[in-house]
């Protein structure tokens, strides 16, 4: 693996190809790179964050972020469950940053009141295109996030371990 970093090296730089981009590991983690949005955020209301969600708040963000999976084109779409009973009280965010070429690298956190862990930040590969039409076909909200929740399918370029932090 190559060497990793710091994100002054990158920051800046047009679009989100690079670990760099991610390779601020302290209590948070955001991407320094500069990199077009494709869709709005989708938002779902769940009951816990690999539970049952009742709701898809935002059904055009939905199927423009299906599409953009899909797609070849390079950019952002991102997701957020919430909790559905406790609003505000858990949330799981995931930004993935589309290379056009069927990988993307991704970022996740999930909060649970006043602490929170991310994910390992990394390149990954994305499901396969007839996924994603699959995907779009689906009415059912629970079925349309567990879409989302199988997105990716392997990692191929590790950039950072995943950590908990504390909200202060």
């Amino acid at each position: 693996m190559r060497e990793v970093v710091g994100r002054e090296a990158c920051a800046g730089k047009p679009g989100a190809d690079e670990c760099c981009c991610f390779a601020d590991m302290g209590k948070a983690v955001r991407n320094a790179c500069e990199v077009e949005s494709l869709c709005e955020t989708v938002l779902a209301d769940c009951a816990d964050v690999d539970g049952d969600c009742s709701a898809i708040a935002n059904p055009n963000a939905l199927a423009c972020t299906f599409a953009a999976l899909a797609g070849s084109k390079k950019g952002r779409v991102s997701w957020s469950f919430n909790s559905a009973d406790n609003p505000g009280y858990w949330r799981h965010d995931v930004d993935v940053y589309l290379m056009g070429d069927g990988t993307a690298f991704v970022f996740e956190d999930s909060y649970l009141d006043l602490s929170g862990s991310t994910m390992d930040t990394g390149r990954y590969m994305l499901n396969i295109p007839q996924h994603w039409s699959g995907c779009a076909a689906e009415t059912d909200a629970q079925a349309q996030a567990q879409c989302l929740r199988d997105a990716l399918t392997g990692e191929t370029v590790h950039c950072g371990d995943g950590f908990e932090y504390t909200v202060d």
